[in-house]
């Protein structure tokens, strides 16, 4: 996989932030996000049944980094409204 960068807007509905392409994904990856700094709204991530009651909050100037498998993914929800995150990926 090559570095890949891009802008998600994840909304009130679980949003995937990782890359969805098969090839990606058999491969694993190394993921971070940055939550605009404008952004006011907390987006918590976890897995594809993210809550706000028990994901992960990244706040507005924050980032976040992991590395994930071939069979994992990040998702991210806010409570309201919507919030843009920076995505950057590479392989691993």
């Amino acid at each position: 996989m090559a570095a890949d960068s891009r802008r998600v807007t994840v909304t009130t509905n679980a949003t995937r932030l990782d890359s969805t392409s098969e090839s990606d994904r058999r491969a694993g990856k190394s993921f971070s996000m940055y939550v605009d700094a404008a952004t006011s709204v907390t987006v918590f991530i976890g897995g594809a049944d993210v809550d706000v009651s028990q994901g992960s909050p990244v706040t507005g100037g924050q980032w976040f980094a992991c590395d994930l498998d071939d069979d994992e993914a990040v998702y991210g929800r806010v409570a309201s409204g919507s919030a843009v995150v920076r995505v950057f990926e590479t392989g691993l």
